[in-house]
């Protein structure tokens, strides 16, 4: 049930990214205009939020329903973040990183010894990664009412990229779900358990990509004049 709790995790964090903080790190955009995009975050989040948790609750799938509750804060949290490490210096991020870092060890901890359960563990998890969400946005006076803003050649990059994602890395995820109704969830546990050895190598090119494409617009020589 983790397993495929966390491939929903995986999808919607890989949507949201690209059409959000990838699609404006594009752009080099201002302060203000970060601040106006967390809105296009947040209401995907909400939009995203509600299926994972009627799904949780209707299957009875509590890691499910522990996402569903706290996604809408864990996507504020990976833009912050990503638009730190790719626009900013990365203080930010490494703060946010440390502090959950932490909080999870701990938990960790409390697990081995028996005191905190695995769906506990996954409440600490997420709950942190949500709360630091909501924080980190108060902190940097991101615009959180639910709503798509963005000029129309923006807007149709974002869906073009989120809907990219959909269709290209996040099939490896909607897979996950076929075979979570086909074979049950002990079958999808065991091939999330044997593809943990390619976690690192996923959580590079996730890493690099918003800092190229950023390294990219800096670099890329401007429109030509219209004739």
């Amino acid at each position: 049930m983790f397993s495929v709790a966390f491939a929903a995790y995986l999808l919607i964090q890989l949507i949201v990214r690209d059409a959000g903080a990838n699609t404006i790190s594009a752009t080099l955009p201002s302060a203000r205009r970060i601040r106006q995009t967390a809105g296009r975050i947040s209401l995907m989040g909400i939009v995203l939020a509600v299926p994972v948790l009627l799904v949780g609750l209707t299957l009875n799938y509590p890691y499910l329903v522990v996402l569903g509750l706290t996604v809408h804060g864990i996507c504020l949290y990976d833009y912050s973040k990503t638009l730190s490490l790719s626009l900013g210096d990365g203080k930010m991020a490494i703060v946010q990183d440390s502090i959950l870092f932490a909080v999870f060890v701990l938990a960790a901890a409390l697990a081995f010894l028996g005191r905190l359960n695995p769906v506990g563990l996954m409440v600490v998890w997420a709950g942190c990664g949500a709360v630091l969400g909501y924080l980190v946005s108060f902190i940097q006076v991101f615009k959180l009412a639910p709503t798509w803003s963005g000029s129309q050649a923006e807007s149709r990059a974002s869906l073009g990229f989120g809907l990219q994602s959909l269709a290209g890395a996040g099939s490896v995820h909607i897979l996950t779900f076929l075979l979570a109704g086909i074979g049950g969830p002990l079958l999808v546990g065991s091939m999330r358990g044997a593809s943990t050895i390619i976690g690192p190598a996923n959580l590079i090119t996730s890493t690099l990509q918003p800092l190229l494409i950023t390294s990219f617009a800096r670099t890329a020589p401007g429109p030509a004049p219209c004739q």
